[in-house]
Order: structure tokens, then C-alpha cells, then sequence
């Protein structure tokens, strides 16, 4: 069956290693470090990243919403912390849409798109 749209193939096994690799790195942080902050910049960086490497669109909005629970489990202080996740998850999207409309500009041949 042919991909249309934003829908790739490998949306499925993409989401579900991402979200295992963002929950992975919550019970990381949780075991290396006590401190809240540096949990939640954990746990931030990977949903940050993971947005900024995932092709189709609900991949990384699974992963935030695992990133979310993450968050919530793992960090005390829920509002402020989903604050942070939110803005990683924007600035690594759209790292991505950047990166995607300079190759469709024919400036940089990187990115799958």
C-alpha cells in the first residue's frame, strides 16, 4: 500500500520505538539522578530530538503524549514541567520543518521529505 500524505510505512514501529526509547529515558533519569530539573531536561532533550527525527506526524505526537505521562510520573511539579516539554517538542519540530523547506528550496539534500 502506498504511503500518501504524511503517513510512511514504518509509522507504527517508528511510534512505538520512540515512545519506548522516551519512557526508557524517564526511568534513566529517574534511577541516575533525585533531582527534578535534571529529569525533566532528560526526558525533554529525548521527546526534543525524537521530534526532530520522526518523518510522520502522529509518531512524534505519540511520542509526546508518552513524553506527557512521562513527565507526570517521574517530575513533581506537572504544569510548569509539561511547559518545558511542550517547548522542546516545538523547537525539535520544527527544527524539522526548517530543515524540510530547505530541501525542498534545494539547499540541503538531509532530510527524508
Amino acid at each position: 500500500m502506498p504511503a500518501h500524505g504524511n503517513h510512511h510505512p514504518l509509522t507504527v514501529p517508528a511510534a512505538v520505538g520512540a515512545a519506548i526509547a522516551v519512557a526508557f529515558g524517564g526511568l534513566a533519569a529517574t534511577v541516575v539522578t533525585n533531582n527534578a530539573t535534571e529529569r525533566l531536561l532528560l526526558i525533554a532533550a529525548t521527546v526534543g530530538v525524537l521530534a526532530a527525527l520522526l518523518p510522520d506526524t502522529q509518531a512524534w505526537l505519540a511520542v509526546t503524549a508518552v513524553g506527557i505521562v512521562t513527565v507526570l510520573v517521574t517530575v513533581d511539579d506537572g504544569g510548569p514541567s509539561l511547559i518545558a516539554l511542550a517547548l522542546a517538542t516545538v523547537v525539535g519540530r520544527g527544527q524539522r520543518w526548517i530543515r524540510r523547506s530547505a530541501a525542498e528550496a534545494g539547499q540541503s539534500a538531509t532530510v527524508d521529505r
